[in-house]
């Protein structure tokens, strides 16, 4: 069982692994083995791309395709048998973009190459036992566990990420509702649900090559972007719907629009929507530079601002009436959409 470790500091999509039991190099395997190691495989903290079995054993290769039907659709989306010689497999997994030089043995007479996984390795064992990282480092392989809440920019079906997701889905109502204290109260209290457990929660270093825990301030933050997360998609969809108009709402005429009223809309030009533009020029390079919760808080004081002097968001409805947006998610959608218009515009013209 060989980690393709050539190729695993400059993977972008992930780790790939490769069990190759051909010739010298076959260990008889079984149903269960081959479970227990792509279950293994999966559960590292690490995001697998692939995983190549490779036997010239016709027997070996029907109990491997048997045992398929007993994983899951994901790890079956990722598996690929490879039956034949030493040429016919390694031709096969350059096919997949694995050249022959990531390996660990020779082309012509198959001799073990080991140096570069054992230089991978000792980098990984010498970070890991650095004391002047100043915070505690998890191996790629080892000290992983399946309570452990991964961020790393992806979705992870492991149980620490779909506890912490089930949780949030919980408690989505209630922290909406909430203030700030109580909000905290929650995101907690998540957090101490999963630390019961064992587990721990971890990102990618500078480099990408080892998992490091991460700060209590930055879960929080991370955990308070899945509950905004959760609205984002339902106001998306509500703007990209044609809504009905709100019988309780008043249609309003252009007479009725005050000068410091947003219309949403393509090219308006209304002195409510130069003064948003100007403030979105104002912002936008802190905006840039922001995580989503700063880029989220911006946005928010924008639409205060707007709202504390008496501004209204107003959209136009059938026969030319305008009437106005109550709902916080398409204001949210429309006023961070000038943020990513800005920033094109100054991209196009450079």
């Amino acid at each position: 069982f060989y980690m393709l470790a050539n190729l695993c500091s400059h993977s972008k999509r992930g780790a790939v692994w490769i069990s190759y039991a051909v010739d010298q190099y076959r260990d008889k395997m079984n149903g269960k083995g081959f479970v227990e190691m792509t279950t293994m495989g999966m559960a590292m903290p690490m995001h697998c791309a692939g995983i190549h079995l490779c036997t010239d054993d016709p027997s070996e290769a029907l109990i491997c395709k048997a045992a398929m039907a007993l994983t899951s659709a994901e790890v079956k989306a990722k598996t690929r048998i490879h039956f034949g010689s030493h040429t016919e497999c390694q031709y096969r997994l350059t096919t997949f973009g694995i050249p022959h030089v990531a390996l660990p043995f020779t082309t012509m007479n198959n001799d073990p190459i080991l140096e570069d996984h054992l230089a991978w390795y000792k980098k990984c064992l010498t970070k890991c036992q650095d004391p002047a990282a100043g915070k505690s480092s998890i191996n790629n392989h080892f000290g992983s566990n399946q309570h452990d809440v991964l961020f790393a920019g992806r979705t992870y079906s492991r149980n620490g990420n779909e506890e912490l997701r089930s949780m949030a889905m919980r408690h989505v109502q209630k922290y909406n509702g909430g203030n700030p204290k109580q909000r905290r109260a929650i995101v907690d209290s998540m957090v101490e649900n999963i630390k019961s457990k064992g587990g721990r929660f971890l990102k990618l270093d500078a480099d990408g090559s080892s998992w490091v825990e991460v700060s209590m301030p930055e879960v929080r933050e991370k955990i308070g972007q899945m509950f905004r997360n959760f609205r984002r998609p339902r106001a998306s969809q509500q703007q990209k719907t044609s809504l009905p108009i709100p019988n309780h709402l008043p249609l309003l005429d252009e007479t009725d629009i005050a000068p410091n009223d947003v219309l949403f809309g393509r090219k308006v030009c209304h002195d409510g929507n130069l003064r948003l533009r100007q403030m979105v020029e104002t912002m936008a390079s802190e905006y840039d530079a922001s995580t989503r919760g700063r880029k989220k808080q911006l946005v928010d004081s924008l639409v205060d601002d707007i709202k504390s002097s008496n501004g209204r968001f107003l959209r136009q409805v059938e026969g030319g009436k305008w009437q106005e947006v109550l709902d916080d998610g398409v204001v949210f959608s429309k006023v961070s959409s000038h943020f990513r218009n800005y920033r094109r515009n100054i991209r196009d013209k450079q």
